[in-house]
């Protein structure tokens, strides 16, 4: 029975980052895990990662980690 705005702080204080902030931190390292280790369409990954369209992904992926994430798969099974 906390207040949004309460645990907004609350999270903040503990982690550092905004909850939103971690948010797209976690969503970001479940598409690069499903990126790594599955064959999921691209689209697929963006939409199971809660974006509403692959764009949405594309660019956090490319704020986030410097590469596409069509390179970042291909980058990582050259690597295997």
């Amino acid at each position: 029975s906390y207040s949004p705005g309460y645990m907004s702080k609350y999270v903040k204080r503990k982690t550092g980052k905004t909850f939103s902030q971690n948010l797209e931190r976690h969503k970001l390292s479940v598409a690069a895990q499903l990126l790594a280790g599955t064959d999921m369409s691209i689209e697929a990954v963006a939409s199971e990662c809660g974006y509403a369209n692959p764009s949405g992904l594309f660019k956090r992926f490319v704020a986030a980690y410097g590469v596409t994430p069509g390179r970042f798969r291909k980058a990582l099974r050259q690597i295997v």
